[in-house]
């Protein structure tokens, strides 16, 4: 229901159909080519020689957040990155609220 009222929205304010459609295509386009240069990026650095590699991140399942990780260095960067992500799910809502 909310996908409808947002895609309204959009409509309303004079973006056509095609045009949302070929945003959501180029963020999914986006996303994989930061994959790939994430990906080749660690086999260059693995060719130098042995290479530490670090890893984490984050599920939000609902209100609960499920961190993971390689290092517990990397708790306090994903702590923050937690945070960020919530206070800006919780913008992002409340402006779509207001909006709608």
């Amino acid at each position: 229901m909310a996908t409808v009222k947002c895609l309204n929205f959009l409509l309303q304010k004079g973006m056509d159909a095609p045009t949302i459609g070929l945003v959501g295509l180029l963020l999914i386009f986006v996303g994989f080519a930061i994959i790939f240069l994430t990906m080749i990026s660690l086999v260059l650095k693995t060719m130098k020689g042995p290479a530490k590699v670090k890893g984490g991140g984050f599920i939000l399942l609902g209100p609960f957040p499920i961190a993971f990780g390689t290092d517990k260095e990397l708790l306090k960067p994903m702590a923050i990155l937690l945070i960020v992500s919530i206070i800006t799910i919780v913008i992002i809502t409340a402006l779509l609220r207001s909006l709608l």
